[in-house]
């Protein structure tokens, strides 16, 4: 594995003599350039990172040299960032920096060595925690139409970032209980064509998915305890919402009763002025009609308010009955389903019990058949035998027994 920390260049020499053959992975205090220490011999390779795409040259034993191939690489980097800027199809982008900058460089890439690898530890973080990153990456290949067919296959699975946590934890629900199936068999087949054993890898991503059970517990804690307070804040908001409406209803009642026995006391007031004269009487009258026609006008606002409350009322009442009609065909089609299931295992049962009865009674017949034949073609058989074998031949008109020719001529005794 990768050593996060550099050692000076005796100390790995040393340290490689005293191990023997084990390999040292160490960085070079360059960012890009790796070097790898081997029974006393330093190598550098230099690696850049493109979209979970890494791209590495070959190990050299001399620094500059593998400068000059992180320079090369850098180029082919930005240049397929470049490319890709301007909506080219990434795979497409990686084809064409690496044709176009090699020649700018006067290099070829059978000399740079060029290798490419897909690092999976990215998807798998969110299934196997932190321990995939260095465990689940792709072993290295120089045919890039084999990478770039590898990062295809898997880019389906690559974990989307710059989401809200929320969002992130339904994503990683989503992942874990939906995705992880198919990317455990598009990886299992992608290593397989590289030649790695099927049972082999299905067990090491088993046993990396058990140890990970701790980081998904976590997750799944967390994501219930966000759901059950979204649930809760629902039903405080559902609750707020039902008491605003009834003290709204009750102010709106109140009001209608104080308009109502605002009215009556004018009347009446009106009623007594009346009598007094008809001068009075008539002025009062039209006083009493502007009044009446500003009461109508009130009268009818009140009633366009008490109508459109109605209608939300009704539209709220529909909403929640729609909801009710929702989850009462959801619950239908789950009894459909299991209805179906048990009918289906039915049918499976009757069909496996006929078949293993239509076996019994071949393998009965066959053992009848090869009885018979056992019986019939031993050496001391006699015509009494098959006399009581066959039954009595029946007889023709002319007092033959039937069926008297030969077995192998009337289709008798095989």
């Amino acid at each position: 594995s990768r050593l996060e920390a550099a050692a000076s260049p005796a100390g790995d020499v040393r340290a490689a003599a005293d191990a023997g053959a084990r390999r040292v992975r160490a960085k070079s205090g360059v960012r890009g350039i790796y070097r790898r220490v081997q029974q006393s011999h330093v190598w550098y390779h230099a690696v850049v990172n493109v979209s979970n795409v890494r791209i590495a040259s070959r190990c050299v034993s001399d620094l500059p040299v593998a400068v000059d191939f992180l320079v090369v690489l850098t180029a082919v980097k930005q240049h397929i960032g470049s490319l890709h800027q301007s909506g080219t199809d990434f795979s497409e982008c990686v084809r064409r920096a690496v044709a176009e900058v090699l020649p700018q460089h006067d290099i070829a890439a059978k000399d740079l060595g060029l290798k490419y690898r897909v690092d999976v530890g990215n998807f798998a973080q969110s299934w196997l925690g932190r321990q995939a990153t260095g465990v689940c990456n792709l072993p290295y290949t120089d045919d890039l139409e084999r990478a770039l067919q590898e990062r295809e296959l898997l880019e389906p699975f690559r974990w989307r970032s710059g989401v809200r946590v929320d969002h992130a934890l339904d994503v990683f629900m989503s992942k874990v209980y939906a995705e992880w199936p198919a990317f455990r068999e598009t990886y299992i087949r992608v290593l397989a064509e590289a030649g790695h054993c099927r049972e082999r890898v299905a067990a090491r991503l088993d046993r990396l998915w058990e140890s990970a059970r701790p980081h998904r517990t976590r997750y799944e804690e967390l994501w219930n305890r966000q759901a059950l307070a979204a649930e809760e804040r629902g039903q405080r908001q559902q609750q707020l919402s039902a008491a605003l409406w009834e003290r709204r209803a009750m102010a709106a009642e109140e009001h209608r009763q104080r308009l109502g026995a605002r009215a009556e006391r004018r009347e009446q007031r009106w009623n007594r002025k009346a009598m007094r004269t008809e001068e009075r009487h008539m002025r009062r009258t039209a006083a009493a009609e502007r009044q009446l026609e500003s009461h109508c006008r009130r009268a009818m606002a009140r009633e366009d308010r008490l109508g459109r409350r109605w209608r939300d009322g009704c539209e709220a009442r529909r909403a929640h009955l729609l909801r009710h009609l929702r989850r009462l065909l959801a619950q239908w089609s789950r009894r459909e389903e299991r209805r179906r299931v048990c009918e289906e295992r039915r049918c499976r049962d009757a069909q496996s019990r006929a078949s293993a009865a239509l076996r019994a009674q071949r393998r009965r017949l066959e053992a009848q058949r090869a009885a018979r034949w056992r019986r019939m073609n031993r050496r001391n058989i006699t015509m009494a035998d098959l006399l009581h074998e066959h039954g009595a031949w029946p007889q023709d008109d002319a007092g033959r027994a039937r069926g008297s020719e030969l077995p192998g001529r009337s289709g008798g005794m095989r």
